[in-house]
């Protein structure tokens, strides 16, 4: 009887150390051409003008803060850049080299975004608007709800794909990884 209940206690505790490790995630962040960060390419004639967002997906520890830098190439010229105005503190510009570092007042759990982008493309060339790593860190990073406040580095789930179709990320942590064990 003794053996049989230490040897469910062991079970259940290997089975709670494989649970945890497992649903473990990171932040996640991405561009997307829509309010509803599904449409991440974009498509239409020279001299339109269209907005993007930059959303980011909280992990298991929520976040604060996200720190990067956004690259346009040649044919996007950025009219205007707005900051989530539930933003409690933002500093830098996302599209200006070393990038920015927007903080939100609380924890946050769930999709938020944290800039919009109006732009004006100029013309059919395939290109990318780019998630890149924060000049001053090295890497695209959150500061999480933790209890001390930890920096942990974000997955950038995906870049804005201009006239050319979206490719998810094909990392291990990826969207595009996920999606695969969904199918």
């Amino acid at each position: 009887m003794m053996r049989t209940a230490l040897i469910l206690v062991l079970a259940g505790a290997l089975c709670a150390a494989a649970a945890a490790a497992g649903a473990a995630h990171f932040p996640y962040i991405g561009l997307y051409a829509d309010q509803g960060h599904s449409d991440c390419d974009w498509e239409g004639p020279p001299f339109s003008t269209a907005t993007f967002w930059v959303w980011v997906l909280p992990g298991d520890d929520g976040i604060f803060c996200a720190e990067f830098e956004i690259v346009t190439p040649a044919n996007v010229i950025n009219a205007s850049t707005g900051t989530n105005p539930e933003a409690g503190y933002s500093v830098g510009d996302a599209l200006v080299a070393p990038g920015t570092t927007i903080c939100f007042p609380d924890c946050r759990t769930d999709w938020v975004w944290t800039h919009s982008l109006a732009c004006l493309i100029i013309d059919s060339s395939k290109t990318q608007i780019r998630i890149e790593p924060h000049g001053d860190y090295g890497i695209v990073r959150a500061a999480v709800c933790t209890e001390p406040v930890e920096n942990v580095e974000m997955v950038v789930l995906t870049h804005l794909f201009i006239n050319q179709t979206c490719a998810i990320g094909d990392r291990p942590s990826s969207w595009g990884a996920v999606k695969q064990l969904l199918r």
